[in-house]
């Protein structure tokens, strides 16, 4: 009984165009594993995060791991940014950590090195038509890497994928 009420108000609210909660983005659908595993090999598998709206967290998390559970690229679909630059300073630990931006990804993109890890990608960001996204790998990768043109390809990808 209950399942037939609650198709009746779907239908009910899909007729009258009653607005709905939008559904939530899995960000694990914008980067297979596949693409992923190009950044780091070991990654077999991905995880979903979602957002927990009633502890104020609005950003969705894809972590993919390694056989053993242990997350070695994390992308990131952010709710609410102002942009990829700022994003990627806040993520930054510390005041000496590189921020630069980054042509040829969306409308803006900037990634984020630490210093104290030897200059290091620890965050990149990307934003397209008020959507962004953000991929953190654990592997280290350097400035004028070939992994870190493979980031920009694989955030490119992922904006493109967003609806």
């Amino acid at each position: 009984m209950r399942a037939l009420i609650a198709l009746a108000f779907v239908t009910l609210s899909i007729l009258a165009g009653c607005s709905r909660a939008p559904a939530k983005l899995d960000p694990c659908s914008l980067l297979p594993v596949s693409e992923a595993q190009s950044l780091d090999a070991a990654i077999a598998k991905s995880q979903w995060f979602p957002a927990n709206p009633k502890k104020g967290e609005t950003d969705e998390l894809c972590a993919y791991m390694d056989a053993n559970g242990d997350a070695r690229v994390m992308l990131f679909a952010w709710a609410k940014r102002s942009d990829a630059r700022s994003a990627v300073r806040s993520g930054m630990s510390s005041a000496s950590d590189k921020v630069l931006d980054v042509a040829g990804v969306g409308e803006n993109a900037a990634a984020g090195f630490s210093f104290s890890d030897g200059d290091t990608l620890k965050l990149f960001a990307a934003e397209s038509k008020g959507r962004m996204i953000g991929i953190r790998p654990r592997a280290p990768i350097k400035e004028n890497d070939e992994k870190f043109n493979r980031v920009k390809a694989l955030a490119a990808s992922a904006l493109g994928r967003m609806k």
